[in-house]
């Protein structure tokens, strides 16, 4: 048996591993399910510098680590090459804004079906980055007031609401699935869309498909725009079998566990490993720039979801109201206004 399978058996035996969503983090934490890694990091000396800085970040809390990064990858623009070179569309720098953007979107015959971006309306990652490209936010910097009502941030919902209602979008985006996206962008449909690791994945498989994955556009004075977002793999704090959790998590979050994921396509490397990206690249294979790219949205373009206790209710009232503002039943001001008071009680009522 090899000592992957030896450590997926006591995962399978024990059940002591406790694989999270970032989303869901702070309130695993809050309820204090989570152990505290400090001691188990000190003890063996884990060299941390190997794991992204914004990763392990967002999993401590008051000084403590509660988890390690999995899979902190970036969620990419990506970009249909044969499509922009079919209609005579030259693709955007890194450094693109958003009136480049737009600029984009409607350089495609649209009229003819041939759009230049859709994006899912199911979860706020696809949303934020033009809020950010204007300058706003959700959530203030301290996560403890709701923003998303600022007129910055409404900018960014009045943009894909305006497009969208113009003809722009896809008239089905509102509800397409991740699959829907990807067919669209795979047969040349759609030239823009937003796609994670498992979504290049999924399109690498598709033959013929010439794509690459960018950063996100921005505003001349601010270039985080594009999101960086993680799973933290973590140990139950009720575990009775903490010491086997904590071998099986520095291997899975180790050198040998993350060139596996690497070799299997599962993300880009996330661990500070250059010759990871050896093992991750297939001369010829598209996306053709993507290590260059993933690394430059590292040091110079990402940005972490705004996370917190009740992020996945405020994520559920800011969805509704941004399809409202697309569909035309409200303004983006409207539409942004209205879940201010609910948002409001969710985040007093997660700060207790």
């Amino acid at each position: 048996m090899s000592c992957f399978q030896d450590f997926v058996k006591i995962w399978l035996f024990a059940s002591i591993i406790w694989g999270s969503l970032g989303y869901y983090f702070y309130d695993f934490q809050k309820l204090g399910v989570l152990e505290n890694l400090n001691p188990y990091i000190e003890k063996d000396k884990i060299d941390m510098s190997i794991y992204p800085t914004m990763g392990i970040e967002e999993a401590t809390v008051d000084g403590k680590v509660y988890g390690l990064p999995w899979g902190y990858a970036p969620l990419y623009m990506l970009i249909n090459l044969d499509t922009f070179e079919k209609y005579g569309v030259t693709p955007p720098s890194m450094d693109w804004t958003l009136d480049d953007f737009e600029k984009l979107v409607k350089a495609f015959p649209a009229k003819d079906g041939i759009y230049g971006f859709a994006c899912g309306t199911k979860n706020l990652s696809g949303i934020l980055p033009f809020i950010w490209a204007k300058n706003g936010a959700v959530l203030t910097d301290d996560k403890s007031q709701y923003v998303g009502d600022s007129k910055e941030a409404v900018a960014g919902v009045k943009l894909l609401s305006d497009l969208y209602q113009q003809g722009y979008f896809p008239k089905d985006c509102i509800n397409a699935t991740a699959d829907t996206l990807r067919r669209w962008f795979s047969n040349g449909t759609l030239a823009m869309t937003i796609g994670s690791a498992q979504e290049i994945l999924a399109v690498q498989k598709i033959q013929g498909v010439r794509f690459e994955a960018w950063t996100m556009p921005q505003s001349p004075t601010n270039k985080h725009t594009t999101v960086n977002k993680s799973n933290d793999i973590c140990i139950c704090s009720a575990s009775k079998q903490k010491a086997a959790a904590w071998t099986f998590l520095k291997f899975l979050r180790g050198k040998e566990g993350e060139s596996l994921y690497v070799a299997a396509k599962r993300f880009p490397p996330t661990l500070n490993i250059p010759e990871n990206w050896d093992v991750y690249l297939n001369a010829g294979e598209y996306p053709k720039q993507i290590k260059e790219v993933s690394q430059a949205i590292v040091k110079d373009y990402s940005h972490n979801l705004p996370l917190r206790t009740g992020y996945a209710a405020i994520e559920s009232k800011i969805l509704p109201a941004f399809q409202a503002s697309m569909l035309g039943t409200m303004t983006a001001e409207q539409a942004m206004t209205s879940v201010k008071a609910d948002i409001t009680k969710i985040i007093q009522q997660n700060s207790k």
